[in-house]
């Protein structure tokens, strides 16, 4: 017969084999998202929606209990046993309620599963029992970590291959290359001189807003043919020396500083580190290259003078949007609705007057870069004026649309930043409707200035947003700052609950903002 000693044993296995694969999948899941790195991982678990995800305090009392249980008395064993119990509970309810983080499956993923059950066979020899489950959970623990440390040399393999091969396709096919870098508006931008240009040449551009050395590396790689005239790269960067090794592969032609704010600020450090990193794209330009700073941002402005002074032989072009002064291109917004703009665009003493289907100024501040861009390559106005009227956002980038039952969504949903928070609530407050309503995750990684970055948006939320759900309890004190009514941020840190919350109480001719990535909720408004 089997001893209930042993039956206590095989529960204990049972009951950490299950809590240890959800655990190990929720963190692998979030590393994932941060790009395998460590400087955005260990951000993201400072944070209380980091601690909560990666289940930070369950883990600490599992590690104690099973410390105290070898140094004091097995007895305690029975107190990591109770919460491997718990644990396993959440962990199979989530399952199957499908809310299970897991990441998707790729060839690092498997290679960094495998490192860690052969760090847990590891674990063998061990045979103390609290000594064994303190080591397994170490393995559990640390095992992504390890994993994406001993993966990263066959990263870095497979980025050289990459970056060779991408070098010797443009030496080939010799394309334009336009970069575009900054805090906000890279990928619409991008999109922008895309479109434009493509209603006269043939046009490859990075892939939706993958910006990273791969994503651009990849895209060459796999799509860039002979009938290419140019190739147009969003370039990001969380820390100075990354966009001059990309650069230093595309050889731009032309480079865009789209804007500047402390976006990733917690990154790069300071506000002065950022900048240095953006102008890396202006450092890569050799003489005779086209450089184009919008000027409605102080901070670029600031770059476009520094350009001057030190990179001679560049040209320099200036655009701006509502802002007296001299600029290469100037753009006056004369009337902007909930559905569409119109402006006038000045460049080299010609002015057109077009209409756009843009409805937000950050938005015309990035068309008008791709207009004299377009311009200076030789598209003809009519053709500039015909694409504008008519221009594709990317998907969840400030995406307006009235779903079946008349509720009226405004999908900001990919990502966020200061300005692009404040460019989808300049939008909320042109739609009339009923109530308004906002979901948000908040802005991460920006640092010392975020308090004051989301104590700003609290200004304007208190004027056009009704109700503001919040699902970063990081951010709640200082969005709840400038409320004339406090009740009106409500935090729901689970995306399933705010669903729940607009099925309740979101009528018909109600707007709805959704800010930060909440694509669970932006795929129930789409279902709609």
């Amino acid at each position: 017969m089997v001893s209930g000693i042993t039956l206590i044993k095989l529960a204990l296995i049972c009951l950490f084999s299950i809590q240890a694969i959800g655990q190990f999948l929720i963190w692998l899941y979030w590393l994932q998202v941060k790009e395998y790195r460590f400087d955005r991982f260990i951000i993201f678990l400072k944070s209380s929606e980091g601690k909560r995800e990666l289940l930070l305090l369950p883990i600490i009392v599992k590690l104690l209990t099973l410390i105290v249980s070898s140094l004091v008395h097995p007895l305690f064993l029975l107190l990591y046993f109770f919460e491997a119990l718990l644990l396993t509970g959440f962990f199979v309810i989530t399952f199957f309620q499908k809310k299970l983080r897991r990441p998707v499956v790729t060839q690092r993923v498997n290679r960094i599963t495998l490192i860690t059950l052969f760090l847990i066979l590891l674990t063998i020899p061990f045979y103390y029992p609290e000594v064994w489950l303190i080591v397994l959970e170490l393995c559990v623990l640390l095992g992504p970590l390890i994993g994406i440390y001993i993966t990263g040399f066959s990263v870095k393999n497979t980025k050289e291959k990459e970056k060779k091969f991408a070098s010797e396709k443009l030496r080939k096919y010799a394309p334009t290359v336009i970069g575009i870098t900054g805090s906000y508006g890279k990928t619409t931008t991008k999109d922008f001189i895309s479109q434009i240009l493509s209603s006269k040449y043939k046009v490859l551009s990075s892939y939706k807003n993958q910006n990273t050395h791969f994503g651009i590396l990849r895209r060459i790689n796999n799509g860039l043919k002979k009938e290419h005239k140019f190739f147009i790269a969003e370039i990001g960067a969380y820390k100075r020396g990354e966009i001059i090794e990309i650069a230093e592969i595309l050889k731009p032609k032309a480079a865009f500083i789209t804007g500047i704010e402390p976006q990733h600020l917690e990154l790069f450090g300071s506000l002065e580190n950022l900048k240095k990193a953006k102008f890396e794209l202006i450092d890569a330009l050799d003489e005779g290259g086209l450089a184009f700073f919008n000027a409605t941002d102080n901070e670029v402005v600031g770059l476009s003078v520094k350009a001057k002074s030190i990179k001679k032989g560049i040209n320099i072009y200036t655009y701006a949007v509502n802002k007296k002064g001299k600029y290469n291109a100037s753009t006056q917004i004369e009337n902007s609705g909930p559905s569409s703009t119109v402006f006038s665009i000045l460049i080299d003493g010609e002015k057109r007057v077009i209409k756009t289907n843009l409805i937000s100024q950050n938005l015309i501040e990035n068309l008008t870069g791709a207009i004299i861009a377009a311009r200076i390559y030789g598209v003809d106005w009519p053709e500039i004026v015909k694409t504008c009227r008519k221009l594709k956002l990317p998907e969840s980038t400030l995406n307006v649309f009235k779903t079946g039952n008349g509720i009226t969504v405004i999908d900001d949903s990919y990502n966020t930043s200061p300005s692009g928070f404040e460019s989808a609530l300049e939008i909320l407050g042109k739609i009339r409707g009923g109530k308004k309503f906002v979901a948000t995750t908040g802005i991460i990684e920006l640092g010392k200035e975020s308090y004051q970055v989301h104590k700003n948006i609290s200004k304007i939320l208190n004027k056009v947003s009704d109700v503001t759900l919040l699902r970063n309890k990081d951010f709640e004190k200082p969005l709840k700052e400038e409320m004339d009514d406090k009740g009106k941020i409500i935090l729901i840190r689970d995306s399933n609950e705010i669903i729940k919350y607009f099925k309740k109480y979101v009528k018909k001719d109600d707007v709805v903002l959704l800010e930060g990535k909440l694509p669970l909720v932006s795929k129930y408004f789409k279902s709609l």
